[in-house]
């Protein structure tokens, strides 16, 4: 069955989904706001505007609010890596009855679906989060640089 091409058409592909994965995530969004922000360092330029020192606190505050939805969502995903790891799809043997196969099935789909429903949607707020982060950094530097 397993050498079997018709057979394994219909085999459900399980998203790869580890700690590294995790690590990885994390890494890549220090490292693109640090690269933002060093790439633009502020030179000491204070606005003599009140406006613009209130707009300069409410980026700030949102700049903040972000960074910290960014460790909640981190601290999420190990939460539904343990579930994702705990949904195990290896059966001890071979499955050989229709049952056995039927359960193995119906386990491939739902962790492939727990990803999809589950983690996709953490991983894609994340990249969201980042890119109106590296936003406010840019903008922010623009208005002390103008």
């Amino acid at each position: 069955m397993c050498n079997d091409i018709e057979n394994n058409l219909d085999e459900t592909v399980i998203p790869s989904f580890t700690e590294d994965d995790i690590v990885n995530i994390d890494r890549h969004y220090n490292e693109q706001v640090h690269q933002v922000r060093d790439a633009n360092i502020q030179d000491g330029h204070s606005s003599d505007s009140e406006s613009e020192n209130i707009e300069q606190l409410y980026e700030t505050l949102d700049y903040n609010e972000l960074i910290n939805e960014h460790m909640l969502n981190i601290e999420r995903l190990y939460l539904k890596l343990h579930d994702y790891n705990s949904i195990e799809i290896i059966p001890n043997n071979t499955p050989s009855t229709m049952e056995q196969i039927t359960e193995y099935t119906h386990l491939k789909r739902s962790k492939r679906l727990f990803y999809f429903y589950e983690i996709d949607p953490i991983i894609s707020n994340d990249r969201e989060n980042l890119r109106e982060v590296i936003s406010i950094l840019s903008d922010n530097i623009q208005s002390i640089s103008s």
